[in-house]
């Protein structure tokens, strides 16, 4: 328990099981680029003088994803609406503990994760989803994807399949993106 599967990162071809690639240590692994804390508003939401944003959002600052708790995420499933892409990026991991632990707490978070994953129909919404999914490496794509896939989450009870089903296609596009930015960063 606890040790990354050796497939994180490449073409999934079987799907991970929920008590041991799911847990805190192996997200941890996954994301070890997402464990710190955002100090400042400005780093946590989009418009610092939204009050709707800041008031979403502020519960959030001073933590790590570790200290989230599925409560809160229930409390304020809206914040990843008004995150910044490191907010978005560093906080994605408590989402998927948390839909471990509860799913019936973390649902609304993940429907508004999901809901920012199928191509917006508007050059803003869709340079605005766009850089926070830019944000995460293939591994991490790949992990969400898988994630998002599992037979075992009860999360997916919530879903119609074909919402999942979109939003996998959408991680399939950033992967597209992430896997050449590597290999190009590997040339240099």
């Amino acid at each position: 328990m606890g040790s990354l599967p050796d497939n994180v990162g490449g073409e999934m071809n079987h799907y991970f099981s929920m008590s041991d690639d799911f847990s805190r240590e192996v997200i941890s692994e996954v994301f070890d680029n997402a464990d710190f804390v955002i100090r400042y508003i400005g780093q946590l939401c989009e418009s610092d003088d939204d009050l709707e944003a800041i008031e979403e959002t502020v519960c959030f600052l001073g933590l790590r994803w570790q200290d989230v708790t599925p409560e809160l995420l229930r409390k304020r499933f809206t914040a990843f609406s008004f995150f910044t892409e490191m907010a978005f990026f560093s906080f994605m991991p408590s989402v998927i503990a948390a839909s471990i632990e509860d799913p019936l707490s973390s649902h609304l978070a993940i429907e508004n994760i999901i809901g920012t994953l199928p191509e917006p129909s508007s050059f803003y919404l869709r340079e605005f989803y766009g850089r926070r999914w830019r944000m995460f490496n293939a591994r991490q794509l790949n992990y969400l994807k898988t994630w998002i896939k599992c037979p075992e989450a009860q999360f997916r009870s919530y879903f119609d399949l074909s919402d999942l089903d979109e939003a996998v296609s959408a991680i399939d596009r950033y992967l597209c993106v992430a896997s050449d930015l590597e290999d190009r960063a590997h040339v240099f």
